[in-house]
């Protein structure tokens, strides 16, 4: 239930901040996409503050999955990364 509760979290904010949700998450996993820099641009500039991210091949786009060591508050850090990017 964490584990969803965390997903739909992230999901939300995420489209928040202006970012593009690939589709609504049914599983603990969310793929993404900035609304106009070049997908792996973005995983570029997020490995470079650090984060070491997927990007999904089909469609293309930053896949996150959320396990059970990924907590809010981390979840919290790298939405304020993809905030200072966009």
């Amino acid at each position: 239930q964490e584990l969803m509760e965390n997903t739909k979290f992230f999901a939300q904010n995420l489209k928040d901040l202006g970012y593009k949700i690939i589709c609504e998450p049914e599983l603990n996993i969310v793929a993404f996409n900035h609304p106009t820099m070049e997908t792996h641009e973005l995983a570029e500039k997020l490995e470079d503050l650090g984060w070491k991210v997927s990007v999904a091949k089909c469609p293309v786009a930053i896949r996150v999955v959320l396990m059970n060591h990924v907590k809010k508050n981390h979840l919290e850090e790298l939405l304020k990364d993809l905030e200072d990017i966009f």
